[in-house]
């Protein structure tokens, strides 16, 4: 494991706390798995898995990573159950330096 933390989702469909912790396989181009819970504001619980990258774009900032990813849901809420046939494409960043990321979650629409 090479860290955890914790944050706030603030979206249309969702709005609560995440809990998360990541995983990595170090290469050229780094191998990521994040994965964690979501608790909602109504305290319904959807834990997720992301499978994704991790790039330096720009050598002279080493320091800020690009993360994008694709992220599956698995809940029992009946209220959030669509998230079960979910997949979700997740953009964002990682600043070593700060030691913060940032992202944004996209529902996949067929």
């Amino acid at each position: 494991m090479l860290g955890s933390g914790d944050g706030v989702v603030k979206g249309s469909s969702i709005a609560g706390t995440v809990h998360w912790s990541i995983f990595e396989v170090v290469g050229e181009v780094c191998e990521t798995n994040i994965t964690g819970v979501v608790t909602a504001d109504n305290r319904a619980r959807i834990q997720f898995d992301t499978r994704g990258f991790g790039t330096v774009p720009n050598e002279k900032r080493p320091e800020r990573w690009n993360m994008p990813a694709a992220r599956k849901f698995v809940t029992d809420a009946e209220e959030y159950s669509w998230l079960n046939r979910t997949l979700a494409l997740w953009m964002g960043t990682f600043d070593m330096k700060k030691r913060k990321h940032h992202y944004e979650v996209y529902l996949a629409e067929g």
